[in-house]
């Protein structure tokens, strides 16, 4: 027998009211889970090049990296329209009618959007070593960071996107989060709060390990073969962890795919997400003559990729492969000895077919 998942929606049922809007019917809101579709993978895999895209779809409102929403803002990161965020007037308006809600309603878990240096979220701010240790033995986040915690971790992100969900009057059907953690995914599931769609973005081990093994040479010279062997273990720890938490949700709505497909054939790629997770595609998102032309989008997101607010609407996607002038015969070597080939074979076989509308 199945039991059903309760929801972990906390005792404050109010929701917040802008002066120009209507009346929210809040617990009818309340009660309805977010369509929220979930940027799996690790860094350099183009998940914000992906969000962008998936954000000029009908209906798809794209929020970026939020798991470090909190953190970004106290350090005044700039934003992809290209203000500091304490001078951009579409975050401005948001936080300032977000604060008035909080203390409205008395919120009690909540995105705290201050001056004031804080940690950054539970599940990504260093761990203590007992946590490292339950990190790499379980998937299960309520084991490694206790279950008080990750119930107002989920509650405080539902509540936030719940809040500009109705802020944008309910426009918006799908939010898109390029968090790219295994933990977040796994705590938002077990919530019952969503419903969830996982994109699963994965690239060439060797690539990612080179744009490391660059970025740390331009900033330490001393860096061995030691580095390149440890920067792979951890690749393929962090692969491994999102291989056994796709298995372990068991969700049916997951796309899987490659940098190296995506940036070869982002139309068809994307397509093919928004036919599987049953989105209004935007056709012209990647007409350049067209005013819906993702690249033409003002976009007001200021987490993830730094270049996000450079990019203008005379580049193109292709895939980047720089970094095979960055890993020496050596490095290449150790990559395989470690056993990073095995993962990329091991993550070659899992593709999503891609389809034309």
């Amino acid at each position: 027998m199945v039991e059903k998942k309760q929801s972990m929606i906390i005792k404050n049922k109010k929701m917040p009211s802008r002066k120009s809007s209507n009346n929210y019917n809040s617990k009818k809101r309340l009660m309805e889970k977010i369509n929220l579709i979930y940027i799996l993978g690790t860094s350099f895999s183009g998940s914000t090049l992906l969000s962008l895209i998936l954000g000029s779809q009908h209906g798809v409102l794209n929020v970026g990296e939020i798991w470090a929403l909190e953190n970004d803002y106290y350090h005044n990161r700039r934003c992809s329209c290209g203000k500091n965020v304490n001078k951009c007037d579409y975050w401005e308006s948001i936080i300032k009618s977000y604060k008035e809600y909080i203390i409205n309603n008395k919120l009690k878990c909540f995105f705290r959007f201050n001056n004031h240096n804080q940690k950054s979220d539970l599940l990504f701010n260093g761990l203590a070593l007992h946590h490292r240790i339950a990190h790499n033995i379980s998937t299960n986040p309520e084991f490694i960071f206790g279950k008080q915690n990750i119930y107002r971790y989920c509650n405080k992100n539902y509540f936030f996107l719940r809040y500009l969900l109705d802020f944008f009057d309910n426009k918006f059907g799908y939010v898109v989060d390029s968090s790219k953690s295994g933990d977040r995914l796994i705590a938002l599931h077990s919530s019952n709060l969503f419903n969830i769609y996982v994109v699963f973005l994965t690239r060439n081990g060797e690539s990612i390990i080179g744009k490391k093994i660059y970025n740390d040479r331009k900033q330490y010279l001393n860096i061995s073969g030691i580095d390149t062997i440890k920067e792979t273990i951890m690749w393929e720890l962090e692969v491994r962890r999102f291989l056994k938490a796709i298995k372990k949700l068991n969700i049916k709505s997951c796309y899987r795919t490659s940098y190296e497909l995506f940036s070869g054939r982002p139309e068809q790629v994307v397509s093919s997400i928004c036919k599987q997770f049953n989105i209004k595609y935007n056709k012209f998102s990647f007409d350049k003559y067209s005013n819906e032309y993702f690249l033409k989008k003002h976009y007001h997101v200021f987490t993830g990729n730094k270049l996000i607010s450079e990019i203008n609407s005379d580049d193109e996607i292709r895939p980047v492969e720089r970094w095979k002038g960055k890993l020496t015969s050596t490095d290449r070597l150790l990559f395989k000895i470690v056993g990073g080939g095995k993962i990329n074979r091991l993550l070659s076989k899992g593709t999503t077919p891609t389809y034309h509308y």
